[in-house]
């Protein structure tokens, strides 16, 4: 059962889909003849818009809402209205019931120099919005922008009066006894002032398929593996069985499959000594050249966010961690690695590209990210701030949700600039041998 909803338009007004998927539930197997009752039920917060132009934060505007179930998202098989009394805006004084930080635009810069289709006097910008570009080449400003971004020099900002933090101390702790331990006990501090600056080194520098030990913390070595239809562990050759691709598994539209899909996964890993899953890979169909396709699950968000939470919860269960990937808005292969600039605006981020992420992190509780490859307008996804920081915007702007997945957070693959790490204050790297000295990286990057 697909359950649908068409909010209110205003010309000129807040971009809005006609059809927007908003939740979904499977029946059992029904016999010719049978029928069950399904209850589906979902938060007006749910149906609010991103107005990234004029309050700059989620808005449900105030008007007649149509609810309606369907066969798909063009054919309406029953209908009801309900009705909003007066305009919500979730800004700092009145946040969604779901966020810890109010969500508000984190992203102007990656606009681009692009005219959005607006459904604006009936889509008047159509031949516009659609036409050939009249260039192909990036402006002064965001060229500038790019060249600066990758050009960071970490000895503008020394400071004399800066301190190391303390390394090396005796304080008795053990990482395993902080299971569950909030965010911002002080034991935390206590804790990473028992590691070595050689410790710190090595669990950012090398946790390519896997956590490094570190014996001052009695933290063990885990292991990590490939990918989102089988594990399969690159170094031994043990693989595991394979399963049908995340396109047919969101097909089901079937919650359960997809958390029996987790268990199988966390099972066969556990079995194969691996503890960190790389998948579910969930970003979102946009063209049928996009070379990933068959590892993401869906053109739509919420289908894509729902199946996932499901497949990360059934490993869980298993003991299985899973990082969500490519995070974010990996919409090609091509040049991927190669400084490929992805142009969008904030709308379109938060209700398209980053809703399936939202939703696995705030339903499935996932704790774990992977990056992805590509710029995010001028700026290298990996090192985009406003993925990293407290009001992390994947969480629905939760801090303590963010703050975990800051500590799990990884780059692969690419050649990584002190600047680029600087930036993106991330804990992990997914590299195998340290080929350079990383300690002054470690020192400039390594941050509670």
């Amino acid at each position: 059962m697909e359950v649908y909803y068409t909010p209110p338009y205003t010309n000129g007004g807040i971009e809005k889909a006609v059809a927007n998927l908003i939740a979904f539930e499977k029946t059992d197997m029904l016999e010719a003849g049978a029928s069950q009752t399904i209850t589906i039920s979902f938060k007006a917060e749910d149906m609010a818009s991103y107005d990234d132009k004029g309050t700059k934060t989620y808005v449900l505007d105030d008007g007649e809402y149509g609810i309606s179930i369907r066969s798909d998202s063009h054919h309406v098989i029953e209908e009801d209205t309900y009705t909003v009394n007066q305009r919500v805006v979730y800004d700092e004084n009145n946040k969604r019931s779901t966020d810890d930080t109010v969500a508000t635009n984190q992203f102007d810069y990656a606009v681009g120099d692009i005219t959005y289709l607006s459904r604006a006097d009936g889509f008047a910008n159509y031949e516009k919005a659609t036409a050939a570009p009249a260039s192909l080449s990036i402006s002064d400003e965001k060229k500038a922008e790019f060249i600066n971004n990758s050009n960071y020099n970490p000895e503008d900002y020394n400071n004399e009066s800066d301190e190391m933090p303390v390394t090396g101390a005796d304080n008795g702790l053990e990482l395993q006894t902080l299971r569950g331990t909030d965010y911002d006990d002080p034991k935390w501090d206590t804790l990473l002032d028992q590691m070595t600056l050689s410790e710190m080194d090595t669990v950012i520098a090398l946790s390519g398929y896997q956590t490094p030990a570190a014996s001052s913390i009695s933290k063990v070595q885990t292991i990590d593996c490939d990918g989102p239809a089988s594990i399969n562990n690159n170094f031994t050759g043990t693989g595991s069985i394979g399963f049908p691709s995340a396109v047919i598994i969101s097909n089901t539209w079937n919650k359960a499959i997809a958390e029996r899909f987790g268990e199988s996964i966390g099972k066969m890993a556990d079995e194969m000594g691996v503890s960190g899953w790389y998948a579910p890979a969930m970003n979102t169909h946009r063209s049928a050249f996009a070379g990933r396709n068959f590892e993401y699950y869906s053109e739509d968000g919420v289908l894509a966010g729902h199946i996932a939470a499901q497949s990360v919860i059934g490993a869980e269960k298993e003991g299985v961690y899973a990082y969500l990937k490519h995070f974010a808005l990996n919409d090609q292969e091509t040049n991927r690695n190669n400084m490929l600039c992805t142009w969008t605006n904030e709308q379109a981020i938060r209700e398209i590209y980053l809703k399936p992420f939202e939703i696995a992190v705030k339903d499935g509780g996932a704790k774990a990210v992977m990056s992805s490859f590509n710029y995010i307008g001028a700026r290298w996804a990996a090192a985009v701030q406003s993925f990293v920081i407290p009001y992390f915007v994947m969480s629905g702007d939760s801090g303590d949700l963010c703050l975990q997945i800051i500590s799990v957070y990884m780059v692969i693959w690419l050649p990584i600039k002190q600047s680029e790490m600087v930036q993106m204050q991330c804990w992990w790297l997914m590299t195998q041998q340290q080929t350079m000295s990383w300690t002054r990286r470690v020192q400039q990057v390594f941050r509670r």
